[in-house]
């Protein structure tokens, strides 16, 4: 199993990569430096390991912002747009991928495609319609929302659209041939794509929900129980289980650590003087 383990993190890493090189494309114009968005990624990722509810995800904005001075409301924004494209992909790959098949109810997974999918379409249009509306009000919350919708008005073109849409499709295609070949490489438990997309909706959606450090439980038990629907014995299944949460983190668990003690996270500034924080959204 620890072959298995070790096999997938050059794929694991290659989704990663792509979802840092996203990040880059998002997050400011021109493009931001690669290296930086890859090491805050990571550290999210890492920290989210012991941190719960997925509130590490706001590190890659004070992060970015310390390394690159790029405002906050940037990275914000770029967090919300890159969670709707995840989740449209991700419930895509999901629900093709047998969801219908093996849950009696697949609605869920419908809508969640479809309200994220409206999402995208709509989002830079509301930010233009909204910031008319800002412009004579004032306040360390409304310049904070008002840079936010500065950036989606700014940035998310239909052409950023399509490179970043290609972009998360390629890191969770990558992710998911990854789970694939995890399972191939332990012949007693090796399963169909069919049956391997089944586990990549149950991998991913416990563990994007808020919850204990890592999705500790919730993917054991997502895991676990679509094994069980494959036909695999409970014992194993929740042996697999762990093993694939392993593989999952391995990357950035060992590259997070480096990263928080070696490098300046801006989280510090973000505690200590939240006052300053309205005041450089609206000066950027």
């Amino acid at each position: 199993m620890s072959v298995a383990i070790l096999a997938v993190q050059p794929l694991l890493l290659a989704a990663t990569l792509a979802n840092a090189l996203r990040h880059s494309l998002i997050i400011s114009y021109p493009r931001a430096r690669f290296r930086p968005c890859l090491s805050a990624i990571l550290l999210s990722a890492g920290l989210n390991l012991v941190i719960p509810g997925r509130v590490t995800e706001i590190v890659k904005a004070t992060y970015l912002q310390k390394q690159l001075s790029i405002p906050l409301s940037n990275g914000t924004a770029a967090i919300v747009i890159e969670r709707l494209l995840d989740l449209c992909v991700v419930s895509a790959i999901g629900f093709l991928g047998v969801f219908g098949v093996y849950l009696s109810n697949s609605q869920p997974i419908l809508l969640a495609f479809t309200l994220t999918t409206v999402g995208l379409v709509f989002l830079r249009p509301l930010s233009i319609y909204l910031l008319p509306r800002l412009q004579t009000k004032t306040g360390r919350i409304v310049n904070f929302l008002r840079g936010n919708f500065q950036h989606v008005a700014k940035m998310m073109t239909w052409r950023l659209h399509l490179s970043a849409l290609l972009l998360t499709v390629l890191s969770w295609s990558i992710h998911f041939f990854a789970i694939w070949l995890f399972f191939l490489l332990l012949p007693s438990y090796s399963l169909s794509l069919a049956e391997a997309a089944l586990v990549f909706g149950a991998i991913i959606f416990a563990g994007a929900l808020p919850g204990l450090p890592g999705g500790i439980g919730a993917i054991q038990a997502a895991v676990t129980f679509s094994l069980i629907q494959i036909g695999i014995p409970l014992e194993q299944a929740l042996v697999l289980s762990f093993a694939l949460h392993a593989s999952e983190i391995l990357i950035c668990a060992t590259c997070a650590p480096f990263i928080l003690f070696t490098q300046p996270t801006g989280i510090g500034d973000l505690l200590r003087n939240p006052a300053s924080r309205g005041e450089s959204e609206q000066t950027s």
